[in-house]
């Protein structure tokens, strides 16, 4: 399961993404309650519809406080550039050995890929 931030998801609904599309036929992609949340703060066309849809998505489990801080002091992730949000996604990915994290963000792709649960999109 992919699980794809903010950056990602701003894109596709602003312009379209073809491999945001193919995940999402294929029911691969998974939404955190955060991203959701980032995402109702913007202008959306369609915003009732678009909010429902995310909403009935599988779910992305949500990491505790403890969880996000022992991530933080055991892999370094203070004074990398990343918010609090990433490392929430970040610790989801972790939680389950099937998700991966697909951004745009740099710092959180390079924290994503120390990690081992970046994803890089396929171009076709």
């Amino acid at each position: 399961m992919i699980l794809v931030d903010s950056s990602i998801w701003v894109d596709h609904l602003h312009h379209g993404n073809e491999a945001m599309r193919r995940l999402l036929f294929s029911r691969s992609v998974l939404m955190h309650p955060f991203v959701l949340q980032e995402i109702a703060l913007g202008s959306l066309r369609d915003r009732s519809n678009v909010l429902a849809t995310m909403r009935k998505m599988p779910q992305a489990r949500t990491a505790s406080t403890q969880d996000v801080m022992l991530l933080i002091e055991n892999h370094t992730l203070y004074s990398t550039g990343i918010d609090l949000t990433d490392v929430h996604l970040l610790a989801a990915a972790m939680m389950d050995n099937e998700t991966l994290v697909w951004t745009r963000d740099v710092r959180m792709n390079n924290a994503a890929k120390r990690l081992g649960v970046c994803y890089v999109a396929d171009p076709q």
